[in-house]
């Protein structure tokens, strides 16, 4: 069971913040959350440096923590139950979404055991830890088995995938594929909803939680 992304815009009024609509058509990703406030978590597959870190419900923000938030118009918006925090439109235009190197390491098991040229080891790791597919790896290298590369994160190892049988040492090589991954291009949906209440109203806050 998973959380998703949750929360509603507000755009700046005479008398304070107005609510305009809340958040659609984002759910699950653990990365735009970590991208927002928390800097990410064990749930999410990459860790940053956020655009602020988590500062709760603003103080004029009358809403329980847990509870839906009543909007002017009388409707009721989830804003998520935990990791509460908020951003104005300004913030998150103005920053720039992550690009990280994502790697994959096939075991010489791994490469047998998929042994299929139209379907390779690395397609069957970007679908269990990519929101999208980045297409062929920029970048392949093979190396000993007590090889380092200083910088990487090891996103998908084959050696730890429990369906792939063990046959103990069955050679040194290890294939790493990298890619550079666009995160902008998972977060898309969400800065062009950011964009177009700052477009339409000028400032704008986005106030949200997880649930």
């Amino acid at each position: 069971m998973g959380t998703d992304l949750r929360g509603v815009f507000q755009k700046r009024g005479a008398n304070g913040w107005e609510d305009l609509a809340h958040l659609k058509n984002v759910s699950r990703n653990y990365d735009l959350l970590g991208w927002l406030s928390s800097g990410g978590d064990s749930s999410g597959s990459c860790h940053f440096d956020p655009i602020a870190t988590t500062r709760g419900f603003p103080d004029d923000f009358k809403c329980i923590p847990g509870h839906l938030y009543t909007m002017a118009n009388g409707e009721e918006c989830n804003v998520g139950g935990r990791s509460f925090s908020w951003l104005l439109g300004s913030e998150i235009l103005q920053a720039i979404p992550p690009k990280r190197t994502r790697t994959v390491i096939a075991t010489p098991t791994a490469i047998e055991y998929y042994d299929d040229p139209d379907y390779p080891p690395w397609q069957t790791a970007i679908n269990s830890f990519f929101h999208r597919d980045p297409g062929p790896p920029h970048k392949t290298l093979v190396i000993g088995e007590d090889v380092k590369i200083d910088g990487l994160v090891w996103d998908f190892d084959f050696a730890e995938c429990p369906e792939i049988p063990r046959k103990g040492n069955v050679g040194s090589e290890r294939h790493v594929y990298l890619w550079l991954y666009d995160f902008g291009v998972d977060f898309s949906e969400f800065i062009e909803q950011v964009r177009g209440h700052v477009e339409a109203h000028g400032e704008v806050r986005f106030v949200f939680g997880f649930s």
